[in-house]
């Protein structure tokens, strides 16, 4: 019967095993969402950030067109 308490205690060892491996991988999964919310939060400040120099550069455009315009009238 000494292979019958070996196998049990395989079981015993096993059964800890996935048990922490369950916890490892909830914690895991965990993190992966909280990553991906802190990405996703970061994109769309980063696209906030995007729109407002866009609209920095296209106001100088207008400037510097605008002041083209009246140098080339003035003459």
């Amino acid at each position: 019967m000494e292979w019958l308490k070996e196998l049990e205690d395989q079981v015993r060892r096993a059964t800890g095993e996935i048990a922490a491996l369950r916890k490892q991988n909830r914690s895991l999964t965990s993190r992966v969402k909280r990553l991906k919310r802190e990405a996703q939060a970061t994109d769309e400040a980063a696209a906030g950030d995007w729109e407002d120099e866009r609209a920095e550069i296209r106001r100088r455009a207008e400037q510097i067109a605008a002041s083209l315009e009246t140098l080339l009238s003035d003459s």
